[in-house]
C-alpha cells in the first residue's frame, strides 16, 4: 500500500525539526539555538523523520503537543526571519498578516483599515504591516 502523499512546507519542517529537537522552551534559547537545534534535527532524523516524531509526541503527549507545537513554530518562523510584517494580499482590499501561530485580517478603504480579530502576539506587527499597504491604521484598542 502505497503512503499517504503529503506537502510539507519549509517553514512546517522547520516547526518539526524543532518539535523533535531537545531543546526546550524553558531553555530560552537564542535565534542562533534554535537555527542549530533545527539543523540538527533534519540532519539526524530527515524532515520526514522529524514529522513521526511529531506524530508520535501527539500520540503519547497529547495534553502537552499543542502547547509545545506553538512554540516551535513561532520561535522557527522567528529564527528564521519569517515572522515578518509583509501583509499578504487576499483580494480587493482584503489583507491577513500572521506571527506564525495567529493569523490576522484587515480591511482598507480609502480612510484607513479596519483589523479584525489581532491577538496579543501579533501587536508588535500590525502597525508595520499597515505601512506597507500606504494606508492610515488607527487603534483604539492596542493589545500589544
Amino acid at each position: 500500500m502505497p503512503s499517504a502523499p503529503y506537502d510539507l512546507s519549509i517553514s512546517a519542517a522547520r516547526a518539526g525539526a524543532l518539535f523533535a529537537s531537545p531543546l526546550q522552551r524553558s531553555d530560552e534559547p537564542s535565534a542562533r539555538q534554535v537555527r542549530q537545534a533545527i539543523a540538527t534535527a533534519i540532519a539526524a532524523y530527515g524532515v520526514r523523520g522529524c514529522a513521526a516524531r511529531v506524530a508520535q509526541y501527539y500520540g503519547e503527549r497529547p495534553e502537552t503537543a499543542l502547547t509545545r507545537m506553538r512554540w516551535a513554530r513561532t520561535a522557527a518562523a522567528s529564527a528564521s526571519g519569517g515572522s515578518q510584517a509583509e501583509p499578504t494580499h487576499v483580494e480587493q482590499n482584503l489583507y491577513w498578516i500572521t506571527d506564525g501561530t495567529y493569523r490576522s485580517a484587515f480591511l482598507t478603504d480609502s480612510v484607513g483599515a479596519v483589523l479584525l480579530d489581532a491577538p496579543p502576539t501579533i501587536g508588535s506587527k500590525i502597525q508595520r504591516a499597515a505601512d506597507e499597504t500606504d494606508r492610515d491604521l488607527l487603534l483604539e484598542n492596542n493589545r500589544a
